[in-house]
């Protein structure tokens, strides 16, 4: 019984699609290109290298030194309090408020920076704070390298992707940004700026060679199989269910009960509905032992149950999809660009190498920097693993 990963990505890592639903997409290294992201700038996708989200650890569970700031902290907050008494008696007016670091008072008792800090410390701040040391690290790289992305630069990337989407920029502020719940400037800042400068940090790296092209028209315009896919978590049920469509002879009749078994029985949410539908697989896929195993697969016949990260998985084949007649490199996409197809695969391929580039290079940037990250006690190179990094009693922090 072959183990596969179906949810495995190799280079270069882009996510491109739910044809496997829940458990991942075959992605390939420079094939799959159906369905392929338009550019590196996809809307509002965050990187890898942009921010990552971390488990906050707990006042008990945080280091001594910083319990011991906290108890400091608790004694300023004392003195804070009995101040308050004198800002009940006598509100200061907005101009000594601010002096005093006072940012509201509800009938005269005031809330201080230092109380919204702690405040906004406690919900988001491990997250917010890995995201400017990942955007420091990217900073300090352009200075080394003599890069620089202006201002210029990022309304134009924003311009594009406004373009792209069709849609004003109120309209992506009060509905694309306030769905992920942050503001314009956090998207210029945190997500456009970064992504500009790792393409110019990296873009010297990248090639696409004349067999990147080919591999991508093969996969894209190639032959092709059509499969149902039924997922189920027991490999119990899966020996079941396979006896099962196995008795029922190969034709409309098996492909009938599949699908039905699919809706009753498969755990793939994004394929149960559809009977187990999936994306036809394509060649120069990045786990050549699926493709192998599903490319050999005669039109109604049943694949072996194949283990996932997430269960075991049956596939049915429906069919074999010939490669589409008409099509060369050559041929013109767009007639008004004259974009051909080998310019189109090229355009792709090189922003999925991009990507993967970016990836990797700031990867190891952050392991190379010596991050000191107080807010959760932790000073080693990559400080936002710490929370969940067992300590040298075994436990977890």
């Amino acid at each position: 019984m072959a183990k596969l990963e179906l949810g495995e990505q190799c280079v270069p890592k882009l996510e491109l699609g739910n044809e496997l639903g829940e458990f991942g997409s075959r992605g390939i290294p420079v094939g799959n290109l159906v369905p392929l992201v338009d550019s590196f700038q996809e809307s509002c996708h965050r990187p890898g290298w942009v921010a990552e989200r971390v488990e906050r650890p707990t006042l008990r569970t945080r280091p001594r030194a910083e319990r011991i700031m906290t108890a400091a902290k608790f004694s300023l907050l004392v003195g804070a309090v009995a101040a308050g008494a004198a800002f009940a008696a006598d509100p200061p007016s907005a101009s000594s408020a601010k002096a005093l670091h006072v940012v509201a008072t509800i009938n005269g008792e005031p809330i201080t920076r230092d109380q919204l800090a702690d405040e906004l410390i406690e919900s988001n701040g491990p997250q917010q704070l890995d995201l400017m040391i990942n955007r420091k690290i990217v900073e300090q790289m352009c200075k080394e390298a003599k890069i620089e992305v202006t201002d210029k630069e990022v309304d134009k990337d924003i311009d594009n992707t406004l373009n792209k989407m069709r849609m004003k920029r109120k309209e992506f502020v009060e509905t694309v940004l306030a769905r992920q719940g942050i503001t314009y400037a956090q998207y210029r800042r945190d997500r456009v700026w970064p992504k500009l400068a790792m393409v110019k940090l990296v873009r010297e790296r990248v090639k696409v060679t004349d067999e990147d092209v080919q591999k991508g028209f093969e996969a894209t315009y190639g032959d092709k199989v059509e499969t149902r896919m039924l997922v189920v978590q027991e490999f119990a049920r899966a020996q079941e269910l396979w006896e099962v469509l196995k008795k029922e002879e190969a034709g409309e009749k098996r492909l009938k009960m599949f699908e039905e078994k699919c809706r009753e029985y498969s755990i793939d949410t994004a394929s149960r509905s559809l009977g187990g539908k999936v994306a036809p697989f394509n060649r120069h896929s990045d786990n050549l032992e699926l493709e192998k195993a599903i490319f050999n697969l005669k039109e109604g016949e049943l694949s072996s149950i194949m283990q996932v990260a997430n269960g075991n998985v049956i596939f049915l084949c429906v069919g074999h999809i010939p490669p589409q007649q008409n099509v060369t490199l050559d041929t013109v996409m767009n007639t008004e660009t004259k974009e051909t197809v080998r310019k189109m695969l090229h355009d792709r391929i090189y922003v999925m190498k991009l990507q993967y580039e970016a990836d990797q290079f700031f990867t190891q940037a952050r392991k190379k920097a010596r991050v000191e990250n107080f807010l959760i006690g932790d000073f080693s190179a990559e400080a936002v693993d710490i929370a969940t990094k067992p300590g040298k009693d075994g436990a977890k922090r």
